[in-house]
């Protein structure tokens, strides 16, 4: 799956998704931890840093909500859809 771990990918998504839907403006940590139901920020922190070692986004230092997607995205599976609202997979 591209080098990417179910998390990863549907972080991905849901990062592009949101830049589309805002103009260009990218989510917060706190928005991604939200959209992926997870607890904690430092979980978010990881798979950002994970997506940007794997070279699929870039991330500026130190500035809010930059975030942008580097490479053209992998497919999501086709029984596994995700909802452009949430970030989440949903069942068919």
């Amino acid at each position: 799956m591209y080098g990417l771990t179910r998390l990863e990918l549907r972080t991905l998504h849901f990062i592009k998704f949101y830049i589309d839907g805002t103009g260009g403006v990218a989510p917060t940590y706190e928005e991604i931890k939200s959209a992926m139901g997870l607890k904690s920020k430092s979980n978010i922190t990881k798979v950002l840093a994970s997506l940007e070692r794997k070279q699929w986004i870039n991330r500026i230092p130190a500035k809010a909500r930059a975030i942008e997607i580097a490479a053209d995205l992998p497919p999501m599976h086709e029984h596994e859809p995700i909802c452009p609202t949430c970030g989440r997979q949903h069942g068919n």
